[in-house]
């Protein structure tokens, strides 16, 4: 027997969603069908249960709700110039919160978000010499002689001033 909860929510059109860290959202159906991979897990997905979001966080996935409920709610109403203009309000971000969500916009086939995103990233980058983007990105200049000479060895069109990947942790 299903809960008037339930039948309430399928009457309004929301949907649940489960961050992997086991926080729960509603949002509306039309916000969950911005995101490709919960369009696809909802025809597997009973009715008030929620759709598991494995790769997300809740913090991210907060996020990430909040583009797709404007996108498919108020944005609606506003011009294109509006919409871009909320966008990149909305993608004013440290890095440590903007890579997590485009890569989550990326597991959950968020197209708009995604190029929006990157877009984003590709704007900072473009005008700036490699050193600025070394310094603006926090990039770590931490490869030991050997780890250099081993990659520009394998990789000679490798420039000898590049920084190398950071440290893995541990």
């Amino acid at each position: 027997k299903r809960s008037t909860h339930n039948n309430k929510m399928a009457e309004e059109g929301m949907v649940k969603l489960m961050s992997n860290d086991g926080q729960e959202f509603t949002v509306t159906r039309a916000s969950a069908s911005m995101l490709g991979t919960v369009k696809a897990a909802l025809e597997d997905t009973r009715e008030g249960e929620a759709v598991p979001i494995s790769n997300v966080k809740g913090d991210v996935l907060t996020k990430v709700i909040e583009f797709t409920d404007f996108h498919s709610g108020e944005g609606l109403t506003k011009t294109e110039a509006e919409r871009k203009e909320w966008t990149k309000e909305y993608l004013k971000l440290e890095h440590a919160a903007l890579f997590p969500i485009i890569l989550a916009a990326n597991f959950l086939n968020c197209k708009s978000l995604l190029d929006a995103g990157v877009r984003d990233v590709a704007d900072q980058i473009r005008s700036r010499t490699k050193e600025e983007i070394v310094e603006h990105f926090g990039i770590a200049k931490d490869w030991t002689e050997q780890e250099m000479k081993e990659t520009l060895e394998m990789h000679p069109w490798i420039d000898k001033e590049y920084p190398g990947p950071p440290k893995k942790k541990e």
